[in-house]
């Protein structure tokens, strides 16, 4: 089975904000989130070490989005910022119980959490500022 076929998140230009850093940001956690689905049992030690690497990326972005949001002026910027806090702390949970499963499981279980918690993430939340973030980046 190629890499292709096992991806289970791709990225398309409707994720995309407009700005160059978050979009880098937001296509490396999807790489992550598939390196663990990709990898399997035979190659637990990727899947754990993308395991272990996503909260740390999930927590960089956040810094990162949140003072690009503030940069912008945009409105909800503290109601967003309260969302990465909350995607953290969901990223460490999946991480630990990852941890397990990558040890035990002959694909890694968490797989759907990794999914369920980027996507709402980038469809709910960034999407709210992307025609703003359009509209500064645009201007300057």
């Amino acid at each position: 089975m190629t890499t292709e076929n096992r991806e289970l998140i791709h990225w398309i230009p409707g994720f995309e904000t407009g700005h160059p850093e978050l979009d880098a940001q937001h296509r490396e956690i999807i790489e992550k989130a598939n390196e663990i689905a990709i990898s399997g049992a035979p190659d637990s030690s990727i899947a754990m070490r993308a395991c272990q690497e996503l909260p740390l990326l999930i927590e960089k972005h956040g810094i990162a989005e949140d003072k690009v949001l503030a940069e912008i002026g945009y409105a909800d910027a503290e109601q967003h910022s309260r969302t990465h806090t909350d995607m953290f702390g969901q990223a460490c949970s999946i991480s630990k119980e990852c941890d397990k499963s990558c040890m035990t499981q002959a694909t890694a279980t968490c797989v759907p959490d990794w999914i369920n918690i980027i996507l709402d993430h980038f469809l709910r939340q960034d999407l709210l500022f992307k025609s703003l973030m359009e509209e500064r980046l645009d201007g300057r």
